[in-house]
């Protein structure tokens, strides 16, 4: 099977989340499309995923995403997590999967409105980019965790993240996520950076 066949099976699934429910998966869909892909994994004999198959889910992800799904990508997103810390502890060390998959997982919840699970995941990805020398992307983790403290209406918190985007794209010389985190942080509190 191509990756473009892959990617088209994936996508037939009906992976819709139910809020009614505190279990994961959520809904019989998910359930399903989570049996297809442990058996798929297995049929190819990847008990161990490797980087790159972890960055290939982390993609499907973000194409889910960008196509505005974003709950079925914070729920592979969060999937690919769940993998990542049973599975793989030396990759939590090793590189910057995780903090990049909690972010891209942050960035979901954020678009799909869920605003305290977004700044949860948000600073778990500023810790885990913080803990394991990681940087390329704290910038992004403080800037979701900043718009999520907003909506929940945790002003001075927001704030105090914005803030810390900002100096760190400074830094790092990140003009275009600098302007993304000054647009924001005038649009919602009134900041000029």
């Amino acid at each position: 099977m191509t990756l473009v066949e892959r990617f088209l099976k994936y996508v037939s699934f009906d992976t819709q989340s139910s809020e009614e429910t505190e279990i994961t998966p959520s809904t019989p869909g998910q359930m399903v499309f989570a049996r297809y892909l442990k058996e798929e994994l297995e049929s190819l004999g990847l008990e161990e995923i490797t980087l790159d198959e972890m960055k290939l889910v982390n993609q499907i992800g973000n194409a889910y995403s960008l196509a505005g799904d974003n709950e079925k990508a914070a729920d592979i997103f969060y999937r690919l997590l769940q993998y990542i810390r049973k599975h793989l502890p030396e990759t939590v060390t090793s590189n910057r999967m995780l903090p990049l998959v909690l972010y891209n997982f942050a960035r979901s919840l954020d678009l799909s409105q869920k605003y305290e699970e977004g700044a949860k995941v948000a600073r778990y990805g500023k810790e885990a980019c913080i803990k394991y020398g990681h940087y390329q992307v704290l910038h992004s983790c403080l800037e979701i965790e900043a718009e999520c403290d907003f909506f929940l209406g945790k002003k001075e918190e927001s704030v105090e993240r914005y803030r810390e985007a900002f100096y760190i794209c400074k830094v790092m010389g990140y003009e275009d996520d600098l302007q993304i985190i000054r647009t924001e942080a005038e649009k919602y509190l009134n900041i000029l950076f």
